[in-house]
């Protein structure tokens, strides 16, 4: 699960100076960005860019608000591992409904806190790879998917989709990780 803080304004200058203010407390940003909108004032946006400075600006943020108080303690519960993601998404789901927040109703199933979560994904791709060191590939196929590669400049995606192997398969004859 994605979790993420979004400072939004109308005027500009106000996520500039929040922006050279964060940059120098070290949080990692991205750009204030520009979205437009249909009949109203364009609006600006500036993003908190990775999960350690996420983790910061909740931190920090959290003993001084109280309109997204809750939005943010969420989220630092799920960081922290006190509750699961299915916990997380129904608490700001329950928000949504009571009309502290807007959006629309989440549905996923995410059983495991944080920590949990990433451990089996790793896991996962972890057998994903081991399996692709398992699959056989004949050498005259190996030639061919070599020589589209190289000649024909076709990428992995569309060697998989041709020889009907896994991208890591592709990779794996390829030689490329």
């Amino acid at each position: 699960m994605r979790l993420g803080i979004r400072f939004a304004d109308t005027w500009k200058p106000q996520l500039d100076a929040i922006r050279s203010f964060l940059v120098k407390e070290g949080i990692t940003l991205g750009k204030v960005g520009l979205e437009k909108r249909k009949d109203r004032r364009p609006m600006y946006r500036l993003d908190v860019g990775e999960i350690q400075s996420t983790i910061k600006v909740i931190r920090s943020l959290l003993p001084f608000c109280v309109k997204k108080h809750a939005d943010l303690q969420i989220a630092l519960d799920y960081f922290d591992d006190r509750i699961t993601g299915n916990k997380a998404i129904m608490l700001l789901d329950n928000l949504r409904a009571i009309g502290s927040r807007r959006g629309a109703v989440h549905v996923a199933d995410l059983p495991f806190t944080r920590s949990e979560g990433l451990r089996l994904y790793k896991l996962t791709n972890a057998k994903k790879a081991r399996d692709a060191h398992i699959v056989k590939v004949p050498r005259e196929i190996r030639k061919q998917i070599k020589a589209d590669h190289s000649k024909e400049k076709l990428s992995h995606v569309t060697l998989s989709k041709k020889y009907c192997y896994s991208v890591s398969v592709i990779r794996r004859v390829l030689g490329t990780r």
